[in-house]
């Protein structure tokens, strides 16, 4: 599962969820002397790995854009695969181009 814990001085609350996204994607906001947005991922293999992972972060996309954002969590794939490297790059490509 995904948990997002703080203490003080921080704090969170859910951000916009959406149920039409896979239980993959949790938005939060972070609260505290630096304010952002947190992405909490636990990818899903629905349908791959790291189809989840790019589905959460484009369809969460104005979120992330919102604030400064986070993307962090279990993204269930091995450094070691090549599927690493192309979810690497892409997310960051993504980010980026945020």
């Amino acid at each position: 599962g995904v948990g997002v814990v703080a203490r003080a001085p921080w704090s969170v609350e859910p951000g916009p969820v959406d149920p039409a996204v896979p239980d993959t994607a949790y938005p939060v906001r972070v609260l505290g002397p630096t304010t952002f947005h947190l992405l909490a991922i636990w990818a899903q293999k629905r349908p791959t790995y790291p189809r989840a992972l790019l589905d959460a972060v484009t369809h969460y996309g104005d979120f992330l854009r919102a604030a400064p954002s986070i993307v962090a969590g279990d993204f269930n794939i091995k450094s070691s695969s090549i599927s690493c490297h192309t979810v690497f790059f892409c997310s960051n490509s993504f980010l980026y181009s945020l």
